[in-house]
């Protein structure tokens, strides 16, 4: 919003239950940490593989989790996490 500034904070995932990291290190040096974008959503088809794979037999393992999907600057690469929510905390400042 013009006007206002941003504010760092920290994104804690809570309950988090799988992760997958598709990183490239040297790729990561060059860009540090930026994130480039990221979404959430309640279904995706990696949950659904999840889901048919590795808990058929629990077949609500994976209800009222969150896909969570970052993508980092390129050739950062991306990580994804399947969780159950999230906050947010204040970043202290070192300054």
């Amino acid at each position: 919003m013009p006007g206002k500034e941003l504010t760092p904070m920290t994104v804690v995932l809570e309950d988090a239950v799988f992760f997958f990291g598709d990183v490239d290190l040297q790729g990561k040096r060059e860009c540090a940490d930026d994130i480039s974008s990221a979404k959430c959503e309640t279904k995706t088809d990696l949950m659904t593989k999840l889901q048919d794979e590795r808990l058929k037999h629990s077949p609500d393992a994976l209800a009222g989790y969150f896909h969570f999907r970052l993508y980092l600057i390129p050739p950062g690469g991306n990580l994804d996490i399947i969780a159950s929510g999230f906050r947010l905390e204040a970043v202290e400042s070192a300054f």
